[in-house]
This record gives structure tokens, sequence and C-alpha cells, in this order.
């Protein structure tokens, strides 16, 4: 039986001060390896799980035991987020310390604090960018200087002060940002549709479309920078947008709240194919026009938070209602599910261009 002192041991293995086991598949169930047998017997105080009573057995094969019957560990640590930013890679730095959200003081803030934030968000590289004078934090401003090496598993074993100060107000919070795993909808008709494709060490794979939903999608889209609340993404089966001969990503689970695709769960092991690629179209922000005298003109309306309401005009221009007509007619057209050119009696009108196309090749724009 894995228990609450094996964890704390395997976290202080990690980088950290304790921890507690979790079962029930909280973490998602992965169909390959070996299960061991996971019964150490640690005291909780070995630094080494080499030191445990029962070390010499615990890695033994368990016929009785099987992958639905994995432990999970949480670690302590410290709750970090980035906000204020439409992508959930950067955003200004923000910890919780006695029950209280508060920001970062930018002052002797350096790339080793950054990478230590990033590694601790769950971002396997380092941090991109950091940058200082950054408006719009509430609550205290905690950590002057950090001081991390860079090599921390959280910002609590970093050598700092005073968590509270008193020479740093939000004029000075530090915004970060991390790198994240590359993805892209490639094959349709633009950045926000496409097969799904993930580039794990220099090579783009696809993801199986089994058991690929909702929470999934949305950690994809929020990567691309769609993370409206609102919007429900839709999700294509069977390799809707074409051929694609690149490895396959199987069983991808997610939460729906993770900052970037590789914190989810997923097998290395797969016998899905391409022709089973998943394809996603990324829901953006909700419009529409009311009380027009047609459904192509009316008063703009958006969808925010559960609640329709109005757009001001202020430098309002062309730009911007051509974007919001875009996304008025399903743009960009389903593939394969609308005919654009209509012919009669040897005139050839495209509904997409506007032109109209005449035997001999003439051609002209209505």
């Amino acid at each position: 039986m894995f228990s609450n002192q094996d964890a704390n041991v395997i976290c202080r293995m990690a980088g950290f001060s304790s921890g507690v086991s979790v079962t029930g598949l909280v973490y998602g169930q992965l169909n390959y390896g070996t299960v061991w047998t996971g019964n150490m017997s640690c005291a909780g105080t070995e630094t080494h799980i080499r030191s445990c009573r029962n070390i010499d057995h615990a890695f033994g094969h368990n016929a009785a035991c099987n992958q639905c019957h994995a432990v999970g560990i949480i670690c302590s640590h410290t709750s970090v987020k980035l906000v204020g930013s439409s992508l959930p890679s950067e955003g200004r730095v923000e910890v919780l310390h006695n029950g209280i959200w508060g920001t970062v003081c930018g002052t002797y803030f350096t790339q080793n604090d950054a990478n230590v934030i990033c590694h601790m968000l769950g971002f396997s590289h380092n941090a991109l960018g950091i940058q200082r004078n950054v408006t719009g934090g509430l609550g205290p401003v905690w950590l002057k200087s950090l001081g991390c090496t860079g090599n921390e598993a959280d910002i609590q074993f970093c050598a700092h002060g005073s968590w509270d100060n008193h020479t740093c107000d939000h004029t000075d919070d530090v915004s970060i940002k991390c790198q994240a795993t590359q993805v892209r909808l490639y094959g349709g008709s633009g950045f926000w549709d496409g097969t799904l494709e993930i580039n794990l060490e220099g090579s783009w794979r696809t993801v199986c479309d089994q058991n690929f939903g909702q929470d999934e999608a949305r950690v994809v889209c929020n990567m691309l920078g769609y993370n409206s609340s609102d919007v429900k993404h839709f999700i294509y089966k069977s390799n809707y947008f074409g051929d694609n001969k690149s490895g396959v990503l199987d069983r991808v689970k997610c939460n729906g709240n993770e900052s970037d695709i590789r914190q989810c769960v997923s097998s290395f092991q797969t016998s899905c194919s391409s022709s089973n690629a998943v394809g996603l179209k990324c829901g953006g922000v909700q419009v529409r026009l009311a009380d027009g005298p047609h459904k192509g003109e009316g008063r703009l309306e958006v969808l925010h938070n559960g609640q329709w309401g109005t757009v001001c005009d202020s430098d309002w221009d062309d730009n911007d209602a051509t974007v919001v007509c875009k996304m008025l007619s399903s743009y960009p057209f389903e593939r394969y599910k609308i005919k654009h050119t209509f012919e009669l009696s040897g005139i050839k009108f495209d509904v997409r261009t506007g032109w109209i196309l005449i035997e001999g090749g003439h051609q002209f724009n209505v």
C-alpha cells in the first residue's frame, strides 16, 4: 500500500518539502509499462527511497495490480499563476501567500527567478522573457527579491527576504513569458481550424480522435489564444482535414485547466492510425446583429460572461466591421460542405469571390 510517508520521501527527492498520495486515477490512466507493488514501507523521514525498509521488494511486478490502480502524488508547493494575457503561457506573476493572491516586485527579478516559476507552472523550458513595470495588479506585493539559482522546484526554496515589503507598489509588478509546447491546426482555412498537430522534440505529431473531448479542446484552444468561457469548440473526427502521415499520440487526457498540452496525460504507444487524426475549430467570441431588417444588418452585440452586451462606436471602423461580418457568415466555410460555384446556361458564378465566368474565358466582378 503506497502511503503518505512514501509520498513524503519522493517529494523531497523532487525538491519539495512533503507530499500526499492520491488514489483513484486522478491523473489519468496509462496503457504501458509495469505496475510495481509500491509497498516501500517508508517512515517518511528518509532522504531517498533506497533507504526505505521494503525497497528490495517494492519494485517486484504485481500481477494483481493493474494500471487502473496507479497512484498519484501531490507535493507541497507554492501556488503561482500568470494573469492579464490571452495566452496561459504569459502574464503578470501572482503568488498565493497566507491565503491571499499578490504580485511579485520586479526589482532584482532575474532570469533564474522566471525559469523557476515557468517550471512550477508545468512548462518544460526556461522563460522566454521578462517585463517589469507591469500595471494592473491588486492585493499585496510579495517578494521584493527572490534570488533563485534556477534549479529549485519551488520559489519557497529560493533565497528571498521577507514576503512583505514596503518599497514596491503595483507600478513595478513583473510579468513573464514561458515557452509553451508548439501546437497548430493544420490544413484548415486558417490558424483557428485544422488537424491538431503537436511539436514534440522537433517532430510534428497528430492526436487520435478517440476520447478527445471538450476538456482537451479547451487546453489547445487556450494555448492558441481562444479562451472565452462562453464558447464550445468544434471537434472533427476521422482526419476530416485531409491525409496526414505524422506519428499519432493516443489517449490524450486533460482536465481542461492545464496551461500546456504536455501537462495532460498521453500514451506513447498507440495503434491509432493517421486516418483517425482529430481536427479542431477553436471558437472565439460569440457575436450577433440585433433589430436589423435582416440577419446581415443590425446592432452589434457580444456575449461575455454569459451576458449579451453592445459595443461602443468610438474608433470603430470598416476593418472592425469586416472581422465581425466574417464571424457572422460562419467564416471560414466548412470544407466539403458548401457548394461555392453555381452554373446556369454556360455562366458560372462563384459566391466566394463575386466573379462571373462566361464561356470563352471572359470574367467580370459583380
